[in-house]
């Protein structure tokens, strides 16, 4: 099975300051972070809608994490059981499968995965802060990521943190959900 692994980047700011104070401004992507389980049958009937929701907005990064709660034997939770377990708890959302966290902001449970309203609201906003990925093959095996992030303009952005992941883009596999493509 050939994998393709894609660097993704999530970077959370701060935003302090009006949009006056922000000359020079670049796009903004929009990251979703999903939170499912391969045995989670809620997680099996609700997933599509958001694959979907998400095929019509190619601009939106997303990544998917099995956390072991509520189903610990899920088979991709145990390819990473620390980040997968240390992210659903970083939002508070561990033991909640599916849940989405949409530009850092945790949606509720019954938030609807097939609406358009659900990322909407970020897409088309702007930052002063530009983030560059290259990445390069190291070897038969590895890869080196280097990330430049340049200040655009003058801004009051502080306390800024980033979160640096690289993600499998397309698993194929029959999980007991019913799902076959994670």
């Amino acid at each position: 099975m050939k994998k393709n692994i894609l660097p993704l980047l999530i970077v959370s700011f701060s935003f302090i300051g009006t949009s006056a104070e922000l000359r020079a401004q670049t796009a903004r992507k929009v990251v979703v972070e999903h939170f499912t389980n391969t045995r989670c049958g809620i997680c099996g009937s609700r997933n599509p809608g958001l694959t979907a929701n998400l095929s019509t907005s190619p601009d939106v990064l997303h990544v998917s994490y099995h956390p072991s709660s509520p189903y610990s034997s899920c088979l991709l939770n145990k390819h990473n059981v620390s980040g997968n377990d240390d992210r659903t708890k970083y939002y508070g959302v561990y033991g909640a499968t599916p849940r989405v966290v949409v530009q850092g902001s945790a949606k509720g449970n019954g938030e609807s995965f097939t609406s358009k309203d659900l990322f909407k609201a970020e897409q088309g906003k702007m930052t002063p802060i530009d983030i560059k990925l290259t990445t390069l093959q190291k070897g038969k095996d590895s890869l080196v990521v280097k990330i430049v992030i340049t200040n655009l303009a003058s801004n009051a952005l502080k306390d800024m943190s980033i979160y640096a992941i690289a993600v499998e883009d397309t698993v194929f596999y029959q999980a007991p959900n019913g799902e076959k493509e994670h």
